[in-house]
C-alpha cells in the first residue's frame, strides 16, 4: 500500500498507512460489525473510537476493500505476486450500503480532526 501511495505522490515517510473509511457514521451497523471484525474484544474494552476527519483529498489513495483483501489472500498463500488493479468499480463507490472503499492516509494531522465519539463498548456480535 505504502508503495502505491508513493508512486501516486503521497509518501508515509516509512510509517504505516491510516486506514480510514469515507463519510461513515459510527453508530451504523456496518460500522459496529467492520469495528468487530476488526477489533478484539480487548480493543472494545479499552474504549475504541471513531474519529471524524477531513482529509485534503491528495493525499488521500482510495481503493476497494475488496479487492485490497482479495490481493493479501492471495499472496499470503503464494498464489499471486503483490500486484494489484487499483481501479474501483462504480457498484463499490456507493458507501453508504458498507465499507467498499477504503482510504489511506499518510498521516494524521490534528488539524484535520472534526471529531471523535466512542463505539457503544456494549454492542457485540453474537459469536
Amino acid at each position: 500500500m505504502t508503495d502505491e501511495m508513493l508512486r501516486r505522490g503521497i509518501d508515509c515517510e516509512g510509517r504505516p498507512p491510516v486506514w480510514a473509511w469515507m463519510g461513515a457514521d459510527s453508530g451504523e451497523e456496518n460500522v459496529l460489525m467492520t469495528a468487530r471484525m476488526l477489533l478484539s474484544d480487548a480493543d472494545f474494552d479499552s474504549g475504541v473510537g471513531v474519529v471524524d476527519m477531513e482529509v485534503p483529498d491528495e493525499l488521500v489513495l482510495r481503493s476497494s476493500y475488496f479487492q485490497w483483501n482479495e490481493l493479501l489472500s492471495r499472496v499470503l498463500s503464494g498464489e499471486q505476486s503483490p500486484a494489484m488493479d487499483w481501479s474501483i468499480d462504480p457498484e463499490e463507490e456507493d458507501t453508504t450500503e458498507e465499507f467498499q472503499v477504503q482510504a489511506c492516509l499518510p498521516l494524521l494531522r490534528g488539524s484535520w480532526v472534526r471529531g471523535s465519539r466512542p463505539i457503544d463498548p456494549l454492542w457485540r456480535l453474537d459469536d
